[in-house]
């Protein structure tokens, strides 16, 4: 049998080894709202895309499920063929613009992941990362599933097998998906094998007693690993109570890499918006992360055998 390393192993993608010194990177977040309409939420995705275009964006990510909503019925529902042709359509608006796109997406399984044996068949939560030419360069499956997305009568998902480190412009970056933020390996390992930007993509069920509790793993996974944190979350639907655990409350912000919030306004709980900061790559040293490295520390061997298992894929 697999060591559970063996099976959570961590994909790392280099299409440039390290980040550049200096580079400040203009990113966008689409706090935007989806329907039980893969149709008409491609083409609000492409219609973003064209507004971040108009303000220079040079990365753009969306919520959790962007492409679907977070609506478990109607994803049910939804072929491989409908999530193709959605990829597709982002795929030419991308490449289009020049703009990279991290999109959050059911998926179903495809020949050539790097996943379980009992994958084939299966419907994953992924993070879709397009680079700025408009190529579909990665798939990354959700890890840390919710209740509703793995357990349970409703459970739709199942787990993803790698943790993801990806380069875009240059730059070394990951991304989490909503519940992942709760597990801070997920991380740290991607920021160990070189990530200085990290995305968090989500559709939180809404909660305002949790919403403070939420900003706040955001900045503590920035903070403890010195990093860039960029979140998107989709706002509140018009019509959704809070009383609804589907509903989600927006709030979408950048956390700088000594984990505060930048003077870049924080996304409001019920409205569409495009949030745009330019970060300096520079600032996030990743300090803390790599100090866990050092080789007096008790700790240290079994990062370096975590990071053993790093996989490399173009």
């Amino acid at each position: 049998m697999d060591s559970f390393l063996d099976r959570f192993c961590i994909i790392f993608l280099t299409f440039g080894s390290q980040n550049v010194r200096g580079t400040v990177l203009k990113v966008g977040l689409a706090q935007m709202w989806s329907v039980p309409n893969i149709t008409q939420n491609t083409l609000n995705i492409v219609e973003w895309i064209e507004k971040a275009n108009s303000q220079g964006v040079q990365v753009l990510a969306f919520p959790e499920c962007a492409i679907s909503s977070y609506n478990i019925s109607y994803i049910k529902t939804l072929s491989a063929a409908n999530f193709d042709e959605a990829a597709e359509k982002i795929s030419q608006a991308s490449k289009k613009y020049g703009i990279a796109v991290v999109v959050g997406t059911p998926g179903y399984y495809k020949p050539g992941d790097r996943a379980f044996p009992s994958a084939n068949g299966r419907l994953f939560n992924q993070a879709w990362i397009f680079d700025e030419n408009g190529r579909l360069m990665y798939r990354y499956s959700k890890q840390g599933l919710a209740g509703w997305d793995g357990q349970g009568d409703s459970a739709w998902a199942a787990p993803g097998y790698e943790l993801s480190t990806f380069s875009l412009l240059g730059v070394n970056m990951s991304v989490m998906i909503c519940h992942d933020s709760r597990f801070p390996e997920i991380t740290r390992l991607p920021v160990m094998a070189g990530a200085r930007l990290v995305f968090m993509i989500s559709d939180e069920a809404a909660s305002p007693s949790k919403e403070d509790n939420y900003k706040a793993q955001i900045q503590a996974r920035a903070e403890e690993n010195m990093v860039w944190v960029a979140h998107v979350n989709t706002p509140y639907f018009p019509g959704c109570l809070p009383s609804n655990p589907v509903c989600s409350h927006g709030q979408s912000l950048f956390a700088s890499p000594n984990g505060n919030v930048t003077e870049s306004p924080i996304g409001s709980v019920t409205e569409e918006e495009l949030l745009v900061y330019a970060l300096d790559i520079a600032e996030a040293s990743a300090g803390n992360t790599m100090e866990a490295l050092r080789s007096d520390y008790s700790y240290h061997s079994w990062w370096q055998q975590a990071l053993s298992h790093i996989g490399h894929a173009v």
